[in-house]
């Protein structure tokens, strides 16, 4: 890895509305059978200004992998009046019949436009691509939407002979085709959170991620993981990981670090993570790079066991 100083990605200065959907949560919940599913959408509603604001409806539709609406999965609820300041958590959610299912091999991807409307004035909206699938262990097996599967892949750093650490979109394409004519389904994002459009890029061309976050202790495993100074950044780093990429229909393990070890702030880490992301199966959902034997493998890291 080259060891390179400057701004590597977009820097973009934008503007929200007054109100504004600040956050939100995509969850695509399938049944026991792997047919229907529960599309579920939380989202944070906010009011920047200094005045209380009239109630809003906060709604969410979605869109089939040729860009067709669905008219049947729609939901709404009302957003109460908010204050000055405030903010305010809303939920949905809406059954789709047998939608297609996400995997490495069949990335299909549906495409779901929140939208929060004020009476006859313009809507916010905000489309986000959604992949059905559901992650699982059982008992050896690691499965997608209930089909075994075998990882097989590489870590990936975000390096380019011409352009250093900002790599363009063509390049991060190419990548995965490389990837993919390898016979890989897999990368890890070592060691720290990828460009966002990375992520994009492997849920539309279809590899299975850990996502990693920015957190290396490498000669001071041992020590950083449970120097209570160091705690809080630990978790936040993992908090921020988790917080960015938590809708990525492709990542299916979330890392808390390389060469870390498992100490105290790792756990404090682990905890953070298994709280904001409970979806993943819990011997999946979090991992450790470990060196201790001097080798490449990905041990995870079961510490709440």
């Amino acid at each position: 890895m080259w060891r390179l100083s400057g701004i590597f990605r977009n820097v973009t200065l934008w503007s929200a509305p007054v109100v504004h959907v600040r956050d939100f949560r995509v969850t695509t919940d399938l049944d026991a059978v792997y047919h229907n599913a529960t599309l579920r959408v939380a989202a944070k509603v906010r009011n920047y200004s200094d005045q209380p604001v009239a109630a809003r409806t906060f709604a969410v539709s979605l869109f089939d992998p040729s860009g067709k609406a669905m008219p049947s999965v729609r939901a709404q609820i009302t957003v109460p009046t908010l204050a000055a300041g405030e903010e305010r958590e809303v939920s949905v959610e809406v059954p789709v019949a047998n939608p297609a299912k996400w995997t490495a091999e069949t990335p299909t991807l549906y495409t779901a436009v929140l939208s929060l409307a004020d009476g006859a004035k313009a809507p916010e909206l905000l489309p986000h691509r959604v992949g059905f699938r559901t992650i699982e262990i059982k008992g050896r097996l690691f499965c997608t939407n209930g089909v075994p599967i075998k990882l097989k892949g590489a870590n990936r750093h975000e390096n380019e002979p011409e352009t250093g650490h900002c790599v363009p979109e063509a390049r991060m394409i190419r990548d995965i085709e490389l990837l993919k004519r390898s016979n890989c389904n897999h990368v890890r994002t070592c060691h720290y959170s990828d460009d966002p459009r990375w992520y994009e890029l492997c849920d539309q061309y279809g590899l299975y991620l850990v996502a990693e976050a920015n957190v290396e202790c490498h000669g001071y495993m041992g020590v950083l993981d449970r120097e209570p100074r160091y705690e809080k950044a630990i978790v936040d780093r993992n908090i921020a990981n988790v917080e960015n990429f938590k809708n990525s229909p492709s990542i299916i393990i979330w890392s808390m670090g390389n060469e870390c070890g498992g100490g105290s702030n790792m756990r404090s880490a682990e905890k953070r993570v298994r709280s904001l992301d409970p979806t993943l199966p819990r011997r999946a959902s979090v991992g450790i790079r470990c060196e201790a034997v001097r080798s490449h493998r990905f041990y995870k890291n079961d510490l709440a066991a």
